[in-house]
């Protein structure tokens, strides 16, 4: 019994400041309803905690295209904090998937998959 009450006791003290833990939340604007191949794009990507902006360092954008091909687009900031721009071009034709990662938890976040159309 007495290992029970040791082992609940040390899974709360684990548990409470994974609780506590502010979550970021990362979203990205601009993206394109019918992109083609060789049109640039420009997204907006915000990254805040409880609702408010975040700064820090400049998420990383992903492109992963069917075939396995992964382009990663470095975001520029803006003049507001935790705002950021980044610039991208879809270089083929066929299914891409878009994805923003949070360089300062490492956490992706996935927009979901774009066909992109040829000329």
């Amino acid at each position: 019994m007495r290992k029970l009450i040791a082992l609940f006791s040390l899974a709360a003290v684990v548990a409470v400041p994974a609780a506590l833990a502010k979550e970021r939340n990362v979203q990205m604007f601009g993206a394109p309803v019918a992109p083609r191949v060789g049109q640039t794009f420009n997204a907006t990507i915000s990254v805040k905690i409880d609702g408010k902006l975040q700064p820090g360092k400049a998420p990383t954008m992903r492109l992963i295209s069917a075939a396995g091909r992964r382009i990663n687009i470095p975001s520029r900031s803006t003049l507001k904090a935790g705002i950021y721009r980044a610039r991208f071009v879809f270089p083929t034709a066929g299914m891409w998937r878009v994805i923003v990662i949070d360089r300062e938890t490492g956490r992706a976040y996935e927009f979901g998959r774009m066909r992109v159309r040829s000329i």
